[in-house]
């Protein structure tokens, strides 16, 4: 089962390293990485670039100027080739079994539509922060939409076959683009976090 790691970058190549070695640490092996960069103003293309090499997991898209948020994961999404899609920020890294333990639920749980992730804080040399895991878990008969407070995550991972029956994410969306993936996704089935 193909996953689609889904990498929406703006001005975020010097971060990028950390998550790159983070999915080549992966347990799970048969993923592809998406990254759309949307028209970075700064040397991030040259630097992902230098960083991936000639690895052919990693497909690079430009935006030709910048269109924002929702156009931008939109258009990582439409790339995705994967039977599973999570986004993925660039400042951001997973722990090596994240994917493994993903593709695990979404076999186990098919009716699930979105997976998500808690997440632990760490400092800019990828140390660990003594908060202990942040987020919060969604009650039993409760959607985001109905949860009574910002449930926030770090990686949302979906179904494509389920995502196509959207309309997708908003392309003209600048904000709460995360919130718009999870409720469209909660409309085609249930939610695990």
């Amino acid at each position: 089962m193909l996953f689609s790691i889904l990498i929406a970058n703006y001005n975020n190549g010097h971060f990028f390293k950390d998550c790159y070695q983070s999915i080549l640490a992966q347990t799970y092996t048969n993923w592809e990485a998406i990254i759309v960069d949307d028209g970075s103003t700064d040397d991030s293309v040259a630097v992902i670039k230098k960083i991936i090499g000639d690895d052919i997991r990693f497909k690079i898209f430009l935006n030709k100027e910048n269109k924002g948020c929702g156009f931008t994961k939109n258009r990582c999404a439409v790339l995705a080739t994967g039977e599973i899609s999570g986004f993925l920020d660039p400042d951001d890294a997973l722990n090596v079994d994240a994917l493994e333990l993903m593709v695990a639920l979404h076999k186990k749980h098919e009716d699930v539509a979105i997976i998500t992730s808690k997440y632990e804080l760490v400092d800019l040399e990828m140390n660990f922060i003594d908060y202990g895991f942040h987020g919060g878990a969604i009650h039993e008969n409760k959607s985001y939409l109905t949860c009574g407070y910002w449930a926030m995550t770090h990686f949302a991972t979906f179904k494509q076959n389920k995502y196509i029956q959207t309309i997708g994410i908003d392309p003209k969306m600048k904000r709460a683009v995360d919130q718009d993936l999870y409720y469209k996704m909660e409309e085609q089935g249930q939610h695990l976090l």
